[in-house]
């Protein structure tokens, strides 16, 4: 596989476009063109590194970015800076996909929205949202390398004579299938929403909240501001998304479940009468991992020169609780 295809494949989940404008999605460090084995992390590290180079890996996929800023100099004694360097010796391309997979529909927040159980989810701050086309052709290499080449792509099944995906602009697929391609093309009865956050649907009480949050994600210890309402309505975002209290609140959430937030959030949440709960950044991201080999695997399994995507087991939290 070439790193080009690689990077159409992530894209279908994760489109640049979705990317926020101080973020660095993409290829970060870019060695060679030939793709083989693939690791997959939520961070690069020395750990990941190793990692990488005991499976042969060539290329490592991370969700947050290894480069944020620019690099005048170059300097030994800067843990990023050696990161890279270690990094350009293994001859290993790192691929992040940050903001382009958070704000994506199948991305970060709506992951973190299943997993938790938050019925008939939306977008929570909506950035865009558009119509989605459902189409049919037949299953051959020259039609699927063209359909990963249309970024916002989704693959819905390719394992009969047909490949069935969707897409948000049928225009777009027409000028790259003629007509007589098209096998079948419809509209959905939904639309396709971006952006930050979900909210739908979690009733519990604040303590049966904490427990339900704990067991869906695996964790011991969580961090909840005084108030303690009856949840009907509640809110997630991954990462760092204290800071989207008051449109939480707007939208109806009585709940807000994120990675991390500041101290006023806490103040200003319960002053609102909404319920906090922070999970750790980590613990509310590291679902990046599955759902993005995943993907990679079903997209790479017809890709001759593919040997393997692996799910990197040497992650966990750079901070801990004592």
């Amino acid at each position: 596989m070439k790193r080009k295809e690689l990077a159409k494949i992530i894209e279908q989940i994760a489109p640049l476009k979705l990317q926020a404008p101080w973020d660095n999605c993409g290829f970060n460090i870019s060695l060679h063109d030939d793709i083989k084995k693939i690791l997959v992390s939520l961070d690069l590290s020395e750990g990941i590194l190793s990692e990488a180079a005991s499976l042969g890996c060539d290329t490592v996929v991370t969700h947050h970015p290894v480069l944020f800023h620019q690099m005048k100099t170059v300097d030994i004694g800067h843990p990023i800076h050696k990161l890279v360097l270690k990094t350009v010796n293994l001859g290993l391309n790192v691929y992040c996909a940050h903001t382009s997979f958070d704000s994506s529909p199948s991305g970060t927040d709506a992951v973190l929205a299943d997993i938790l159980g938050i019925r008939n989810p939306e977008v929570l701050i909506r950035e865009q949202s558009s119509p989605v086309f459902r189409f049919e052709i037949r299953n051959d290499p020259s039609n699927y390398d063209k359909i990963i080449g249309i970024a916002g792509t989704e693959i819905i099944d390719r394992s009969g004579d047909t490949i069935v995906f969707t897409h948000h602009d049928n225009s777009i697929v027409s000028q790259v299938f003629s007509g007589s391609t098209i096998l079948s093309m419809k509209l959905e009865n939904k639309y396709q929403s971006y952006g930050i956050g979900m909210i739908g649907d979690f009733e519990a009480d604040p303590s049966s909240a904490v427990k339900t949050v704990k067991e869906k994600l695996g964790i011991d210890h969580v961090i909840t501001n005084r108030a303690e309402p009856t949840v009907r309505r509640a809110a997630c975002i991954g990462g760092s998304g204290g800071s989207y209290i008051k449109e939480a609140h707007e939208a109806g959430a009585d709940l807000l479940i994120t990675g991390e937030a500041k101290y006023n959030d806490y103040l200003d949440s319960e002053s609102m009468g909404m319920m906090l709960i922070v999970t750790g950044h980590f613990d509310s991201e590291k679902a990046f991992i599955g759902t993005m080999v995943r993907h990679l695997q079903k997209n790479t399994c017809m890709i001759e020169s593919i040997e393997g995507v692996y799910a990197s087991r040497n992650i966990s939290a750079p901070y801990k609780y004592m």
